[in-house]
C-alpha cells in the first residue's frame, strides 16, 4: 500500500514517532506542524488521509478541517481522522459537524493502533478504476 498521509501535529516527537510507523507500513507521509502548514502542503500532497492534531498554534484542528472541506474540493474523497486528546463528546460531534470522518484520542492509541484503523477505513473508500480512452488508447484512472 503507498496511499499519501498528512500528519498535522504540532509536537515533532509524536509527529515523527507517528510518521516512522506509517512509513514502515509502506504509506508516503509529510508532516505539517500546523493548520496553516497543512493547507500548504495538500496542494501539491494530494493525500488519501490526513491525521489531525486539535490543539496547535497558529490554526487549530477545528479551524483547518473547515478549510479543507470549504476550499479543497479535490480533496473531498479524502478521510480526516482527528488526532488528539481532546476526547469529550462535544468536541468529537464538532469535528464531525466540519468533516472528520473519524477520531483518535491519542493517549488510547499506539502507533501500530493508527495504522490498523487508517487500514480498516482504506478498504472502505472506493478505489479508482483504470479506463482507456476509447479514441486513443491512453489509459488513466478515474
Amino acid at each position: 500500500m503507498n496511499e499519501n498521509i498528512l500528519i498535522v501535529e504540532d509536537d515533532p516527537v509524536i509527529a515523527s514517532m507517528y510518521a516512522g510507523k506509517f512509513e514502515r507500513e509502506g504509506f508516503t507521509v509529510k508532516i505539517a506542524e500546523n493548520g496553516i502548514a497543512a493547507t500548504t502542503i495538500i496542494g501539491s500532497f494530494f493525500p488519501k488521509v490526513i491525521l489531525m492534531d486539535m490543539m496547535m498554534p497558529t490554526m487549530n484542528g477545528f479551524e483547518t478541517i473547515a478549510v479543507i472541506r470549504k476550499l479543497a474540493p479535490s480533496l473531498e474523497d479524502s478521510k480526516i481522522i482527528v488526532f488528539s486528546n481532546l476526547s469529550s463528546e462535544e468536541d468529537r460531534s464538532k469535528a464531525k459537524e466540519l468533516g472528520a470522518d473519524g477520531y483518535l484520542v491519542k493517549a488510547e492509541t499506539t502507533p501500530a493502533a493508527a495504522v490498523a484503523y487508517v487500514r480498516k477505513l482504506l478498504e472502505w473508500m472506493p478505489q479508482p478504476k483504470e479506463c482507456t480512452c476509447p479514441n486513443c488508447g491512453f489509459r488513466f484512472q478515474a
